[in-house]
């Protein structure tokens, strides 16, 4: 049986990834689809602050979010799925997954364009080829947002800014 494992976060770019999974032909049509949400890691970092009830309360709705969409359309389909959460460092997760359910491949949707956006994506995906012993395949999802292309980098600067005055 073919296990293809498949990132998702609920964007486009992730159900593309999915459509391109779900089409793949294994010949013998043996094929499982592994999909994997990996929560926030912020999640890790307010344990004094919020209980862990709580906490995965919220990383569970995040990922049933991702889920959604995507176990909808591999139900449709009548592809066999598996569904698997995990939080920290995105490419570890992802690795660590892929291992534990001998993943034939990873499969990736990423931005099209150059963003902030593309640029963290490529970080896990490197990280991943280094790393996985199977092969990491990217699908080209859809063009950024205007409030990606914009809205990203000035929120981004905002904040250092605030975080330069507070220190000073």
């Amino acid at each position: 049986m073919q296990r293809i494992l498949v990132p998702v976060d609920g964007s486009e770019n992730a159900l593309a990834a999915v459509r391109q999974a779900a089409a793949h032909d294994v010949g013998d049509g043996a094929k499982e689809v592994h999909l994997l949400f990996v929560g926030s890691s912020w999640f890790q970092l307010v344990p004094r602050h919020v209980a862990i009830r709580e906490r995965r309360k919220f990383r569970d709705a995040e990922a049933e979010q991702a889920f959604a969409p995507v176990r909808d359309l591999l139900d449709r389909l009548g592809v066999r799925h598996a569904e698997h959460i995990e939080t920290g460092d995105k490419a570890a997760a992802i690795h660590r997954v892929a291992q534990r359910v001998q993943a034939s491949s990873i499969l990736m949707g990423v931005a099209r364009k150059v963003s902030l956006t593309r640029l963290l994506e490529n970080l896990v995906i490197s990280t991943l080829k280094k790393t996985a012993k199977m092969p990491v395949q990217i699908v080209a999802g859809k063009s950024i947002s205007t409030l990606e292309k914009c809205g990203v980098p000035v929120g981004v600067g905002a904040a250092a800014a605030m975080l330069m005055v507070a220190v000073e």
